[in-house]
C-alpha cells in the first residue's frame, strides 16, 4: 500500500509518499519509505485548482461502492489548517476517475 499526502501551511507546500510492507486490507505491515519532497507555488496551484475542480473537500471520506477487491486509494490534504482525507478502492476501474486523475496528478509530480 501507498499514499501521497499534501501539505501547504504558512506559505510551505509539501508532498509526502509512504508506503508499507504488506497487503492493505489484509495487514498494513510496517512503514518501509516515507519521503517528503517541497513543491513550487505553480505546482501547489495545479493541484489546488484539480481539487476544487473534482470538490475534494465535500467528497465524503470513504468510498460510497462496496467494492470487495482492489486497491485503496488515500488522498490526505492539509491546507491552511484545514484537513481532509478521501479513500477509494481502485477509483480509475470502479466509477470515480477524477479521483483518480487527481491522485495520478500527485504521482506524476512525485515523480517529477
Amino acid at each position: 500500500p501507498y499514499a501521497y499526502r499534501v501539505e501547504n501551511e504558512k506559505s510551505r507546500t509539501s508532498i509526502s509518499y509512504n508506503t508499507t510492507s504488506d497487503y492493505g486490507g489484509y495487514r498494513p505491515g510496517v512503514n518501509t519509505r516515507h519521503r517528503t519532497n517541497a513543491l513550487g507555488p505553480e505546482t501547489w496551484d495545479t493541484i489546488l485548482s484539480k481539487m476544487e475542480a473534482i470538490h475534494f473537500w465535500e467528497m465524503p471520506t470513504h468510498d460510497p461502492n462496496q467494492v470487495l477487491d482492489g486497491a485503496e486509494w488515500i488522498f490526505e490534504a492539509l491546507v491552511d489548517g484545514r484537513y481532509h482525507v478521501v479513500t477509494r478502492t481502485s477509483p480509475d476501474d470502479y466509477g470515480d476517475p477524477e479521483f483518480a486523475a487527481l491522485c495520478n496528478l500527485l504521482v506524476r509530480l512525485y515523480q517529477e
